[in-house]
Formats: structure tokens, C-alpha cells, sequence
């Protein structure tokens, strides 16, 4: 189901959010702005805190790709810290001084090997 088509069965009563045990947001680094993705975060989040956290459901997020946008190296940590925010979660990824180096932007480093210094 398309996080649009989520939003929409919650807010016609189709999907009841307390019943609700686990929630998979495939591609989750979409979840800014005001996407579909996002929205349906926020409608979770509004009718949990409205009903208590005792029924929230837990929400796995998956993603391969962290931006929709250029970025540059250092700004990996922010982007991580905002999609965190938007998504109330805890976030488990590879060392940030790791993943710098597949950001849209990366920084390379050339190391040059000369025939003459191997002999």
C-alpha cells in the first residue's frame, strides 16, 4: 500500500491506527517535507498521542538511499538527524564517516602508484 493510499484508509475510518502492531515505510528517506510519507507519520503520530503511546504501533524504517537532494559529505549527520525527527525513531546505519564517502557529493581521494616505487 502507497503511504497516500495509508493516509486516506486512516482518515475514512478504514484503518484504525491502534490496531495496528507494526508499520514498514519502504524507501523512507522520503518522509519530508509534506510527502505522503510524512503525512502519514504525522497522522500516526497525532492520533497516538491522542490515544496514548500504549498503543502506538512500532515502525520500521528501510532505505538505501538517504537523499532525494545533492548533498554534500558533511551535511550526511544533519540529513540523518532530520529524517530521525520526522520519523520519532531511532536510527542504526554504518559509521557516518563511512557512509560520507557514497553521498551525492563524495569526497575522493587519488592515490597515485608508481611502477618504479613496487621494485
Amino acid at each position: 500500500m502507497t503511504a497516500q493510499l495509508f493516509v486516506n484508509a486512516v482518515h475514512h475510518g478504514f484503518i484504525k491506527v491502534g490496531s495496528i502492531a507494526l508499520l514498514v515505510f519502504d524507501e523512507c528517506h522520503t518522509a519530508v517535507k509534506d510527502s505522503p510519507m510524512k503525512q502519514a507519520l504525522t497522522v500516526v503520530n497525532e492520533i497516538c498521542e491522542r490515544n496514548g503511546a500504549n498503543r502506538a504501533p512500532r515502525i520500521f524504517g528501510l532505505t538505501a538511499a538517504l537523499f532525494l537532494e545533492k548533498c554534500k559529505p558533511r551535511a550526511v549527520s544533519n540529513i540523518i538527524s532530520q529524517l530521525k525527527t520526522n520519523m520519532k525513531a531511532c536510527i542504526r546505519t554504518a559509521d557516518p564517516h563511512k557512509i560520507e564517502g557514497y553521498s551525492t557529493k563524495p569526497i575522493e581521494i587519488i592515490y597515485e602508484y608508481s611502477q618504479t616505487n613496487a621494485e
